[in-house]
């Protein structure tokens, strides 16, 4: 009988209702699913993919390749499939699928190894599947499926879609009757080949927002953990993911696949992906146990139920460990638990006996473990382990798995091994039951901690160490600089530190002592609840204030300077490093803007011990006063350090100590210094060397002026007190001016009388040593600058120098040129007084100058008053003296001022030029002397002309006086031309005498032998009567007077027989003598006359006696009287004494001339030629013969007739009037004697000399005389020859050039040649202008555009010369 239709509505509706249950509670969830579910839907889909290989017979084939591929399809619609070459569907996978419901055995699962298992089986397509719906509702399903109908037997292909789009109950099942329809539709569509199978997808439609995310989602998180899942699932062989939507393909496959048990082993993968370059290899250390459990087989109620176990740590290809990120979960079961990531471990693990919670995202860990329960077949009690105590006993059992791991990659040198701590430290944070996070701590985290904690995974200076073996980590906070504390800390710690690349990640990673509740029961014991070695600033803080001084900071420096450093260097060195490592702290204290230290003492006075910085503490700041003012304030017994940061301590904020403090306190020391009634001024000056030998500083806008003001004080007390300050220092001090200022002006003052009490500057001498040199300072220099110093700067006053009667404690430190010392007003300034004048020589006049002259090239400020010592006064001393009774030194005194010569010009020249002659003297030297007042000579000029006079009256004829300048001696026999040289040279010196007493008006004694007669011996001026210079108007008369003196005036012994005066000769002046012309001008009478009388008395009284000597005096008078006729010359006329005046001055001879001549002088021969002239020549003729004898005698003697000869010839057109007009001008004004002379050279050399000169003058008048460069001039040339030009003497040279000046004048040089005639320019026509061809040569040569050329044409030049300037080129601008 069939079943009632009744019941089998009942039946398919409780199916239906059944369906809908399952699907509408979780169906709701996936519309908007969550992040778990948008992760884990591609790891469902996988578990179902390799569940269906473990049965496969041949585990070779156990394998199974997934490909997932998001794209758009033709119609733009975006979907995502998942494909597995697994077994193809089965009957009961197919109706689980379309159903909702696990397809497995409850109580046994088919493990990837093959083998048959008892459990409670997830199953195939239940609720793992239904997360894929996360995707979307409606999923295309296809692949193939063994049709076993007798007439078919084959494998035929599956395409249907399950319809879950809902959402109401009706809607669910018509989704599911659907998709049974279209099972039956389409089944055996698609032809498959015999004995082959279509691989399985599933097709989800991506129709909203949130199926994109989901399958975003999902696929980044299988390539995030891929390879661990397919290390604990072997039978995926590889997975690869076609992503078109972000155009990326991923492919992980398996590289090698070792199932092996109980060791450890490495397996690998390679990951490829398009969005890299090259392939990563993926590497996995691990270990695998299977084991008995008792907790499983007494939970499964089997025996002999083992346990799998598998735990695993990733490293890379260079060994390094890596770490399981934080959004990929560490705990296994067989795929990931998705949702578990709070489990954070540094190694993953795997157990396909974890007991997870629903969905798979948790696992069961209760305290509870076990319970007693009956057995229902025995009645007895027994365990029965819970799923908690299961999970319990496989994470328990997973410690010596982890360790046996970790003590692989130890022996093996694998680096990074902090990551085998990773989450440790977070894990007990996560949001776990109070009782769960108690019993993972005390279970299962503690003991792995305690584990690991003395592993040797902490990388230090000296290689491994493990964490409790006084390892340090140092931590701060985020906005802290750990890189900066760790090199803090490292001085501290050393090698005990972790190295500083790693210390941040164990920081990362570490954790504190747990802390239980306090009923919890299974609590750890400390030394089993382990605490990472944490240093902080606070330790540090606490390592400072421990040491109590800098000097016990126990730190390890490294010292890189040279070993063999003495002790004082090491020292020194350490030091500064312990310096440099506070202030590093401080400043890193600083910027982590930390402010809860300051109560601990830590921070270091200048003692260098430490203290506090807490408000209101004793320390201050006194970085902003420069270290060595108060290492300065020390030296005055000033001492600070107790209450000041130590120097160079940085980034410590404090009071600042204010520089106006310091100034108080050292102003307050010095004048307790100074005020000291019990010390003298040694002592005080000791103990204010340290104030005084410091300068302030420059710097900050300080006055210039201060500093050097001190700088000058400092060098006066280095100077003065060498051995005083060789033990103290000179600094610079950045203080006012204030604290110096009164010390100042008391070391000064002390100065002033250590200056007095010398009594006279200190005079170096060669062979002084060093050390006499050293103590010898007081140098006229040194003193002069120093008074003006003092002067300059208040420290010395004029009254203090001044000598009066009020004062007793006069300073004498003004010098006089002997280097003494005497009051200001005692002394006077050079002024105009030459310095020659000044000369030691000067002395024995009773006055020395230089007693109360200011000491030579001593300067004195402005404020010294001293005046100049008088020139006038000075002469008065030396005119006093020459008035005064002679001395022996008078003489010499005398003779040495008229060798100083006034500038404005040689008054006593004279006077010292005739002393030198005298005495012979040729090398004095003649000194020009800058002074105008001549009163200095007076005395002087007196005195040597009344000494010259007598020396001159001493010698009785200007012979002697000749023989004296002749330096001839007494003894000495001279021939009569050296007697008449001497003649002359005593008559000039003599005559030059006689001008300067005239010239003086001096009145010398009357009886002084000084005028010379007719032979040179001297008379008083009363004893000489003619002047002989009225004979000098006569030729010959020098025959006169000796045929007088020497014959006819000795042949008359009774001068009465001539009627006449005495022998008139010795009372005749010298011709010569300059003042001949002041005596009585009748000479020639008196002397013509005698001669007169006594030649014609001989002749009166001729006899045999005097026949001879009436011969010679006609012969003598004769020719007198021819040589002084009155007779002109045919062309030259030269008038003399006309016949009426012979015939006065010559009575009787010279009108019997003629008959003397003829009787007494020609022999016969020469009375025949008389005869025969007067033939030949006519009256006149003879008379003009007679007339011009003298030029009739020179034209014979010579050329002369022939060049007049020549010149009529050549020239008959031209006189002799004519050429003498030429002649005239051009050699200025012509006369025979001038004709006479060779003219040619020497005069044109006079004339263009006198030309240069007054172009010369003109050219620095306009361009000043140092722009103007004479090219002949030669000023300190002695032998060049000597031009005077408008009473100027100039200096030049012979040497010829190519132009005469060279002038300079805005930035243009002027080159000029000078051409001069005495001609005026009326008569320029008759004076060329004449060039040498080299003269013309040089201007081409020399053509520049900075240089002109001008020819100077001078007319006139030695009356009223004129100048023409001749430029060489037309240039307009």
């Amino acid at each position: 009988m069939n079943r009632p239709q009744s019941l089998e509505k009942s039946l398919n509706d409780v199916k239906y209702e059944q369906y809908v249950n399952n699907l509408h509670n979780r169906l709701s969830q996936l519309i908007d699913p969550n992040d778990i579910d948008c992760q884990r839907w591609p790891w469902e889909l996988l578990q179902n993919a390799k569940d269906t290989v473990v049965k496969r017979k041949n585990p070779k084939d156990r394998y199974v390749d997934v490909i997932i591929k998001y794209y758009t399809d033709n119609e733009g619609k975006k979907k995502l499939y998942f494909e597995h070459n697994g077994d193809q569907f089965t009957n009961k996978a197919i109706t689980g699928l379309i159903w909702k419901f696990s397809a497995e055995k409850r109580n046994e699962q088919t493990t990837e190894d093959g083998l048959t298992r008892d459990k409670q089986s997830t199953g195939r397509f239940g609720t793992g599947f239904m997360t894929t719906h996360a995707l979307s509702l409606t999923v295309d399903v296809s692949g193939s499926l063994f049709h076993d109908d007798p007439e078919v037997m084959r494998n035929v292909s599956v395409d249907f879609t399950l319809h879950r789009e809902g959402p109401d109950d009706d809607a669910y099942k018509a989704g599911v009757d659907r998709t049974e329809r279209e099972i039956d539709e389409n089944m055996d569509k698609r032809p498959i080949p015999v004995g082959e199978i279509l691989p399985t997808r599933f097709t989800y439609h991506l129709n909203k927002d949130a199926s994109e995310k989901a399958a975003r989602m999902g696929i980044e998180n299988v390539r995030a953990n891929a390879a661990q899942t397919m290390l604990f699932c072997p039978s995926v062989r590889s997975i690869t993911i076609i992503d078109e939507e972000n155009n990326v393909t991923f492919k992980i496959t398996r590289k090698n696949n070792d199932e092996s048990k109980d060791v450890i082993k490495e397996t690998v993968f390679v990951e490829q992906s398009s969005d890299r370059n090259e392939p990563i290899t993926r590497r996995f250390i691990s270990m695998e146990i299977e084991e008995p459990s008792k907790e499983i087989s007494s939970h499964w109620k089997a025996k002999d139920r083992n346990l799998r176990l598998h735990v695993a740590v990733e490293v890379d290809k260079d060994n390094n460990i890596l770490p399981i990120p934080s959004t990929s979960p560490a705990v296994y079961c067989s795929l990931p638990l998705i949702g578990f990531e709070s489990m954070s471990l540094p190694f993953y693990i795997n157990s396909n006996d974890f007991e997870p919670a629903t969905e798979r995202t948790s696992l069961y860990l209760k305290k509870k473990r076990y319970e007693i329960r009956t057995n229902e077949e025995t009645d007895e009690e027994e365990v029965f382990y819970l799923q908690s105590g299961i999970n319990w006993s496989i994470f328990e059992r997973s410690l010596s798995l982890y360790e046996s791991v970790v003590d692989y990659l130890i022996d093996n040198g694998y680096n990074n091994r902090y990551n085998l701590i990773n989450g440790l430290g977070d894990i007990l944070n996560g949001a776990w039951g109070v009782e769960t996070k108690n019993c993972l701590a005390s279970r299962f985290i503690l003991p792995l901690r305690n584990m690991l904690v003395q592993k040797d995974l902490v990388k230090t200076g000296e290689g491994y160490r493990s964490i409790n073996s006084e390892v340090k980590f140092i931590e701060c906070s985020k906005d802290c600089n750990l890189h900066k504390l760790y090199g803090i800390c490292k001085t501290i710690y050393g090698t005990n530190l972790a190295v500083e690349d790693e210390n941040e990640n164990w920081i990362a990673l570490k954790w504190g002592r747990f802390t239980f509740e306090s009923e919890f029961d299974e609590k750890k014991v400390d030394s089993e609840n382990p605490t990472f070695p944490i240093v902080k600033y606070d330790k540090v803080a606490k390592f400072i204030e421990d040491a109590t001084c800098i000097d016990n900071l126990n730190l390890i420096i490294e010292n890189d300077s040279d070993t063999n450093s003495d002790t004082g260097q090491q020292n020194a060195f350490v030091a500064s490093q312990k310096l440099q490592w506070l202030n590093k702290f401080y400043e890193w204290i600083e910027a982590s803007k930390i402010t809860n230290l300051a109560d601990k003492k830590i921070v270091p006075n200048r003692l260098g011990f430490f203290c506090s910085t807490e408000q209101g503490c004793d320390l201050k700041d006194a970085s902003d006063i420069p270290t060595n003012i108060f290492d300065f304030m020390k030296k005055l017994e000033i001492d600070w350090d107790k209450n000041l940061l130590m120097e160079g301590v940085r980034h410590i904020t404090l009071t600042k100590e204010t520089k106006d403090n310091v100034v108080t306190a050292i102003k307050n020391r010095s004048k307790e210094i100074r005020d000291d009634k019990y010390s003298n001024d040694g002592s005080k000056l000791t103990k204010l060397l340290p104030l005084l030998m410091s300068l302030p500083s420059t710097e900050d806008g300080r006055t210039q002026d201060f500093y050097d003001k001190r700088s000058k004080i400092l060098s006066i007390l280095k100077t003065i007190y060498q051995s005083d300050i060789k033990k103290v220092d000179s600094v610079t001090l950045e203080l006012k001016a204030e604290v110096w200022e009164d010390s100042d002006k008391w070391f000064m003052s002390h100065v002033s009388k250590e200056i007095a009490n010398r009594d006279h500057l200190d005079i170096i001498e060669p062979e002084d040593t060093e050390e006499q040199i050293a103590s010898k300072y007081c140098t006229p220099e040194w003193l002069s600058d120093i008074v003006s110093f003092m002067f300059d700067k208040g420290y010395l006053h004029l009254d203090d120098i001044t000598e009066s009667e009020s004062s007793d404690d006069v300073l004498s430190i003004i010098p006089n040129r002997y280097g003494v010392f005497k009051p200001i007003n005692l002394l006077y300034k050079q002024g105009l007084i030459p310095d020659k004048l000044l000369d030691d020589r000067l002395k024995d006049t009773g006055f020395d100058i230089k007693e109360v002259l200011l000491y030579d090239g001593f300067l004195l400020n402005e404020k010294a008053k001293i005046t100049d010592y008088q020139i006038t006064t000075l002469a008065s001393k030396y005119n006093e003296y020459f008035d005064g009774d002679d001395n022996d030194e008078k003489e010499s005194v005398a003779n040495f001022l008229l060798h100083l010569v006034p500038e404005c010009g040689e008054q006593y020249k004279e006077i010292r030029d005739l002393y030198d002659e005298f005495n012979n003297d040729e090398d004095t030297t003649i000194t020009a002397i800058n002074t105008s007042e001549l009163g200095i000579w007076k005395g002087a000029k007196d005195y040597m002309v009344g000494l010259l006079a007598e020396k001159a009256s001493e010698c009785n004829n200007v012979f002697t006086i000749g023989k004296i300048l002749k330096d001839f001696t007494n003894e000495e026999e001279i021939t009569n031309e050296q007697t008449n040289d001497c003649g002359k040279i005593g008559m000039s010196w003599l005559n030059r005498l006689a001008q300067v007493i005239k010239n003086c008006k001096m009145s010398v004694n009357g009886d002084l032998l000084l005028i010379p007669d007719w032979y040179g011996n001297l008379h008083p001026s009363n004893e000489v009567v003619y002047d002989g210079t009225i004979l000098n108007r006569y030729k010959h008369c020098d025959s006169l007077v000796k045929l007088v003196d020497s014959e006819l005036w000795s042949h008359f012994p009774d001068k009465e027989k001539i009627q006449g005066d005495d022998n008139m000769i010795s009372s005749i002046v010298h011709p010569q003598y300059v003042f001949a012309e002041e005596f009585q001008n009748n000479t020639d009478e008196k002397l013509f006359n005698l001669v007169d009388r006594l030649v014609f008395f001989c002749s009166e009284h001729n006899s045999t006696e005097w026949r001879s000597l009436l011969k010679r005096s006609i012969q003598t008078l004769l020719f007198f009287f021819e040589s002084n006729e009155s007779k002109s010359m045919a062309i030259f006329s030269l008038c003399n004494i006309d016949d009426a005046k012979l015939s006065r001055l010559f009575p009787e001879t010279y009108k019997n001339r003629k008959n003397l001549s003829y009787d007494y002088i020609y022999d016969a021969d020469t009375k025949a030629r008389f005869s025969q002239m007067n033939d030949n020549y006519s009256s006149d003729e003879i008379d003009i013969l007679i007339e011009n004898k003298d030029f009739v005698k020179k034209m014979l003697q010579s050329s002369d007739l022939m060049t007049i000869q020549k010149i009529i010839e050549e020239f008959p057109d031209t006189d002799f009037k004519s050429i003498l007009n030429i002649l005239r001008r051009e050699q200025g004004e012509f006369n025979l004697e001038r004709f006479q002379q060779n003219i040619s050279d020497e005069r044109k050399r006079d004339i263009g000399d006198k030309g240069e000169c007054f172009v010369y003058e003109m050219l620095c008048n306009r361009f000043g005389s140092v722009n103007v460069t004479w090219s002949n001039y030669v000023p300190n040339d002695m032998n060049a020859r000597i031009v005077c030009f408008n009473g100027r003497e100039y200096r030049l040279g012979t040497t010829s050039h190519d132009f005469d000046f060279v002038v300079s004048h805005n930035g243009k040089t002027i080159y000029i040649e000078v051409k001069t005639t005495v001609g005026n320019i009326k008569c320029s026509k008759d004076f060329p202008l004449i060039f040498e061809t080299k003269e013309w040569e040089w201007i081409d040569v020399n053509r520049t555009d900075n240089a002109q050329h001008y020819i100077v044409r001078v007319f006139d030049v030695e009356n009223n010369p004129k100048a023409y300037f001749l430029k060489q080129e037309l240039r307009v601008e």
